[in-house]
């Protein structure tokens, strides 16, 4: 396994978030909430089989999810509760297929009981890199987990009382539990299991998340997305997002640590591909879009990546401006224009051609006010395709 950094980890150097023209990103909150069938059933876990689940790969901790962020004397505290058989608080896991498992609320705790288990915790430098470590089919590799500079013992770090005895569990590792080894394996932890009937799709799994997730960090919608519709395209579009030439056009040299430069990537190809059945908001229809991509051969994936290279090249050559409103890079424009040349089979773009569009009357009202109106979405991506090529 490469122990280079992930793509991912640099989306945390700059605290700074991109700045873009994108009027109406926060849509969802204008439009109903869909009403989903869902079966939940809570299933008590002991230890033993949690532990067994990850490692196997039957639980998946979300390959994007936000880091481990628990410290260890917070792990410990998880820790301590299950062995005094004090109450824990329950995990929701979403049924993707039969004996398949994606978590949705409750990773801290999972992850906290998986490492004092396998008796290692990760130090600072590891914990950006646990995307990266964590393997698609079960979890962490033992050269990995016995790498000094990147795990160290797990040993409970539990406070000790100013009077009185010291807590006897501070300082235990799993292996030196002695009975109470045997105690721990056999706890049980609440785990509800939800999956949906109805609609057909995802579509509950990205509410239920952005409504349970107790991280203590409001994720964006491209965060969620991210952790839960992980695909091949996605793990492409982390490195057309480090384009030089897309930074460029972007201006932001570092990329942002909330993903709204993936977004706009995302977004770009969903209206290539589907701005036909768009309807609003587009927070869903990006997450219908991410989903679908779970599905796509490799040379779907390569063809879209390849496509996106090139028209990122050719618009290198011209005026930046172009896709600028008030000095401000313009996801309107640039999702229309790039939707429209993928749906046109490519080609050569010019800066007359653009600078014709840009002052249409019909395509600056779509790309400025109400901007995603399925009615204007779609007569921004039609003027797009007909200044660049004509009645085709």
């Amino acid at each position: 396994m490469s122990e280079q950094p992930s793509p991912l980890a640099s989306f945390e150097i700059d605290p700074l978030e991109l700045d873009v023209f994108d009027p109406e990103t926060e849509d969802s909150e204008n439009v109903p909430i869909t009403e989903y069938d869902l079966v939940s059933t809570p299933n008590d876990f002991n230890v033993l089989t949690i532990q067994n689940f990850l490692e196997t790969g039957a639980v998946k901790v979300p390959k994007y999810q936000r880091n481990f962020v628990w410290d260890r004397p917070r792990a410990s505290k998880l820790i301590e509760s299950l062995i005094l058989g004090l109450p824990v608080p329950q995990v929701f896991l979403y049924e993707e297929a039969r004996n398949s498992f994606q978590i949705i609320d409750g990773q801290q705790r999972l992850m906290s009981i998986y490492f004092f288990m396998v008796g290692r915790f990760p130090r600072k430098a590891a914990k950006p890199r646990l995307r990266e470590f964590w393997g698609m089919q079960g979890a962490i590799p033992l050269s990995i987990l016995e790498d000094d500079d990147l795990f160290e013992s797990f040993k409970l770090a539990l406070p000790t009382p100013e009077s009185g005895p010291a807590n006897p569990l501070n300082g235990a590792k799993y292996d030196t539990l002695g009975d109470k080894q045997i105690q721990l394996g056999m706890r049980t932890l609440r785990n509800v299991i939800i999956k949906q009937v109805n609609p057909e799709g995802r579509g509950a799994v990205y509410e239920i998340f952005n409504r349970l997730n107790t991280t203590g960090v409001n994720l964006t919608p491209q965060e969620i997305r991210m952790s839960l519709a992980d695909s091949a395209l996605m793990e492409r579009i982390i490195d057309l997002n480090l384009s030089g030439n897309w930074r460029k056009l972007i201006g932001a040299p570092i990329p942002d640590p909330k993903l709204k430069d993936i977004e706009i990537i995302l977004r770009a190809f969903a209206m290539g591909d589907d701005s036909a059945s768009y309807k609003p908001s587009m927070v869903r229809f990006l997450n219908r879009y991410a989903d679908k991509t779970r599905k796509f051969s490799e040379t779907d994936v390569e063809t879209r990546a390849s496509f996106f290279e090139d028209f990122i090249a050719n618009v290198s050559g011209l005026d930046r401006s172009l896709f600028l409103i008030s000095g401000r890079f313009s996801v309107p424009i640039f999702e229309a224009v790039y939707a429209a040349y993928w749906q046109g089979g490519g080609g050569a773009l010019d800066d007359p051609t653009l600078r014709v569009l840009m002052h249409d009357p019909a395509f600056t009202s779509a790309t400025s006010d109400k901007t995603t109106d399925t009615k204007n979405v779609l007569q921004r991506i039609k003027t797009a395709r007909e200044h660049l090529f004509g009645a085709r």
